[in-house]
């Protein structure tokens, strides 16, 4: 109220409007808010230090927070700042990454950097790569937020809560568990004792609650999986007809896994 006692708005020609204010105003107006969410079509920072375009709730969007989940890393700075990186040796999943990126995140560029060919280290062992590998990474404070909100990667514990997506529609978990394991999984025909060959693929995660979770995600497509423990590694295995179905249900894009599966 200013000094006249009349309201005085905020300018939204000049001025963002926080989304408590939102709220505010379209509850006096008798509205819950829903009309006024879908109207909403950019975002910025508290500041007013960065500007978005707000995303589509769509495949691409879930198959990217797949892809950061199994290879990709989300680098907090504060509230409001993240950095992602994208790491990997094949160039067509690196080509992927970067145009489903720029689908979702038009105004977002990512820069490319060859990765030291040694790695971290599991279980005391020095890991080597024997293939160059490249990291795509960009600034992207909004990418951060909505990976909080579904539980990938969060900046605060629980670092993992991947149940948040289990009620999304079918074809967003296909793409996020697409993107899982283009980036981090496995499939690969073998001998059973010698006699016949047999499909396997299978899932990789570090969090025991996330490979829990991923279980269930995978279920909601009518996929029964098994879960190994090797070392601090958890395998999420499908074999069988639960093979075939993610094989006829998960959009894989990874050109050598794809043609496996």
């Amino acid at each position: 109220v200013n000094p006249k006692g009349t309201f005085s708005l905020p300018d939204p020609r000049t001025r963002s409007i926080s989304l408590g204010d939102l709220k505010g105003f379209a509850a006096s107006l008798g509205d819950d808010g829903s009309a006024l969410k879908r109207a909403i079509h950019h975002v910025a920072g508290p500041m007013g230090n960065w500007q978005d375009g707000l995303p589509r709730l769509d495949a691409d969007l879930f198959y990217l927070l797949g892809l950061i989940a199994s290879d990709g890393a989300l680098s907090r700075r504060g509230k409001y700042e993240c950095f992602v990186n994208f790491v990997n040796t094949d160039e067509g999943l690196l080509r992927t990454f970067a145009e489903t990126y720029q689908r979702v995140f038009p105004d977002r560029s990512l820069g490319r950097a060859g990765k030291d060919l040694v790695g971290g280290k599991i279980n005391g062992r020095q890991i080597r790569s024997s293939q160059p590998a490249f990291t795509l990474y960009g600034a992207n404070p909004l990418l951060g937020l909505i990976a909080d909100a579904f539980g990938v990667k969060r900046s605060s514990a629980p670092r993992w809560d991947l149940a948040r997506l289990v009620n999304l529609p079918k074809d967003y978990i296909a793409a996020f568990l697409a993107g899982c394991f283009d980036g981090d999984g496995s499939v690969r025909i073998r001998q059973y004792d010698g006699k016949w060959e047999v499909g396997e693929a299978y899932l990789c995660i570090e969090d025991r609650r996330a490979a829990s979770h991923l279980q269930l995600l995978l279920k909601r497509l009518g996929i029964v999986s098994h879960l190994k423990v090797s070392g601090r590694v958890h395998k999420i295995t499908l074999h069988g007809r639960d093979l075939r179905r993610f094989a006829e249900v998960v959009p894989v894009q990874h050109p050598a896994k794809r043609k496996t599966l």
